[in-house]
């Protein structure tokens, strides 16, 4: 795309939808956790829970292949995604 209007109205609108979307998905969150009521011992778990997968993420990222990971390995992501490399493959998106 060579018109630098079109391209910022393109960027604009996926901006916009992502972030309708994003505030839709988090007020989702936030009423089923007013819904349910969260107690300290709710919060502490939660937060356990997260900081936990956080480290393994930065395990993951320092040390890559070795020992326990929550990603999917890539003879199983096949399996779950099979169409992701048909595009590259078949060369059906157009490369510049």
């Amino acid at each position: 795309m060579n018109n630098r209007l079109r391209m910022t109205a393109i960027a604009g609108t996926f901006v916009a939808v992502e972030g309708l979307a994003y505030f839709i998905f988090m007020a989702a969150w936030l009423n089923l956790f007013l819904l349910i009521g969260l107690s300290r011992i709710s919060e502490i778990v939660i937060a356990a829970i997260a900081l936990l997968a956080g480290m393994i993420n930065l395990k993951d990222f320092w040390f890559y292949g070795r020992g326990f990971s929550l990603s999917i390995p890539m003879p199983q992501s096949r399996i779950f995604m099979p169409e992701c490399g048909v595009f590259f493959m078949r060369k059906i998106l157009p490369v510049h």
